[in-house]
């Protein structure tokens, strides 16, 4: 969907009741974490190894974390406050987070337009990859990183991501 000049995203949240929409990274995306914890709400897709790692904290039945009724929403049980307890060793889509990679050969399959503002970042094998955000993140648009380093780290982390999955046990 073409909104305001941006090309818009949207996938149904686990629970099916809300739609969150990704933008592209473009050259003026700009983010630092405000460290809000609205994000350790959502459901992320544990690898086998996530998992093995997070133990009783892993829901295995839906490959996510276990969730707790924190004040008057569901999060991630690992959060403690507005701090993750395991912040270093947090899993790869948990790291990434407002940011998800995709390659673009995804897109012309599928027939969807890539907007002409998006960066675009080459990954090993010479695939092309574009970076989006979800636009409900408070820490986009605040001073901080968006450039090739954080590009680059994304598509790191959602490759080595794709690839522990295609490894399921």
């Amino acid at each position: 969907m073409l909104v305001g000049g941006q090309i818009r995203f949207s996938w149904s949240s686990y629970n099916g009741k809300s739609m969150r929409e990704y933008l592209f990274v473009t050259a003026s995306t700009t983010f630092r974490c405000k460290r809000c914890a609205k994000c350790c709400s959502l459901d992320v897709m544990l690898s086998d190894g996530e998992m093995d790692a997070l133990g009783e904290a892993a829901d295995r039945k839906w490959r996510t974390t276990v969730k707790k009724v924190k004040g008057s929403r569901l999060a991630c049980c690992l959060l403690g406050g507005r701090s993750c307890t395991i912040y270093e060793a947090r899993p790869k889509l948990c790291r990434v987070y407002p940011f998800m990679a995709a390659p673009v050969s995804e897109f012309v399959e599928l027939g969807v337009p890539i907007s002409v503002d998006a960066k675009r970042a080459s990954a090993g094998g010479g695939e092309e990859y574009v970076v989006m955000y979800d636009e409900l993140c408070p820490g986009v648009g605040e001073d901080g990183d968006g450039g090739e380093d954080m590009m680059a780290e994304v598509i790191f982390l959602t490759r080595a991501h794709l690839q522990e999955m295609r490894l399921r046990r």
